[in-house]
């Protein structure tokens, strides 16, 4: 089984309004949620950080960005 992207992931945790594209998406991840324990945590903690850093950027783009690079930097740091 392939996990969820985590370039998904982003979109998944950071979706506003649903869009036919975001709606796509979520049917997606959640389909993929459903049978995988790891893609569920990734999602979950993700979601953590991104609530978090919501709360301190203005934009939810900027947010965005912002957890992009975290998890861009702790995957290096697995590596």
């Amino acid at each position: 089984m392939e996990h969820v992207s985590v370039e998904k992931i982003i979109e998944f945790v950071s979706v506003d309004r649903l869009s036919e594209s975001d709606l796509a998406l979520t049917r997606e991840v959640n389909a993929h949620l459903c049978d995988c324990a790891d893609c569920r945590r990734r999602v979950r903690a993700a979601q953590t950080v991104y609530d978090a850093l919501l709360a301190e950027c203005k934009t939810r783009e900027a947010a965005k960005k912002r957890l992009s690079r975290e998890l861009d930097e702790t995957l290096e740091r697995k590596i």
